[in-house]
């Protein structure tokens, strides 16, 4: 994988890992939208304990965001 240089978002410095079909990167804001759409697709979240609501998609992704 590439990885690019750290790029620095207030205090914390991220870092992107890019191969070709891939991209790594730290969660964005604009990412609440579609992953609340997959976290309530029962299909996507079959083997994570079934779909959830808008509310508990947010708190997970606050979670992901805060320990990635």
């Amino acid at each position: 994988a590439e990885a690019r240089p750290a790029v620095r978002q207030g205090r914390l410095k991220t870092v992107q890992l890019r191969k070709a079909r891939l991209l790594l990167r730290q969660w964005r804001e604009d990412d609440h939208e579609p992953l609340a759409a997959m976290n309530a697709d029962p299909e996507v979240r079959k083997y994570l304990g079934g779909a959830v609501n808008r509310e508990t998609s947010d708190g997970e992704f606050a979670c992901a965001s805060s320990t990635i």
